[in-house]
């Protein structure tokens, strides 16, 4: 009966974690990193691999969009992470027009595509080396809402007489 109940639960918690459908279909490997695209470009060119992040730069040209993505690893759903730590940036091609209004700075995206190239740019006044993405597939994240840490005295009654708050 432990088992059962400990199988059903497992079910439960892991059907709460759905990757949206534009991602799963994808096809994507979450396995191969950005760190392994720069360092050997040639294993993985052409192989479709799932990175997201937050959006740095989105511009439209005539090949379609172009974002500037800061990797960020993604959670069991496909989401970037909230977290301080990255491998760096890449390019993402997306073939078509989407409304950099919406697409804009900060925002989060995952994308699955397929891995073209590196790209050398600027990243301030330094030269940077860019992975380059040919997207297929791609989700845009809800705004996460906004938490505020509010503390309070859970004191009753309280250190201090009434009358004398904050005993000067």
């Amino acid at each position: 009966m432990k088992i059962v109940l400990t199988f059903l639960l497992i079910v439960t918690f892991v059907s709460c974690a759905v990757m949206p459908k534009e991602v799963r279909e994808g096809g994507g490997e979450k396995k191969i990193t950005l760190k392994m695209v720069k360092g050997d470009l040639e294993t993985y060119q052409g192989r479709k691999v799932m990175w997201g992040g937050k959006i740095i730069r989105c511009e439209n040209k005539r090949e379609g969009t172009l974002f500037e993505m800061l990797q960020l690893p993604l959670d069991v759903e496909g989401r970037p992470k909230e977290v301080d730590e990255s491998e760096g940036r890449f390019l993402a091609l997306y073939d078509g027009f989407l409304d950099c209004a919406i697409y804009c700075s900060k925002r989060e995206i995952t994308v699955v595509g397929e891995v073209r190239d590196l790209q050398k740019g600027k990243l301030g006044e330094m030269e940077y080396v860019y992975p380059v993405i040919r997207v297929k597939r791609i989700h845009l994240w809800k705004k996460r809402k906004e938490e505020m840490d509010v503390y309070h005295y859970h004191y009753w009654p309280p250190p201090y007489p009434w009358w004398c708050y904050p005993c000067w």
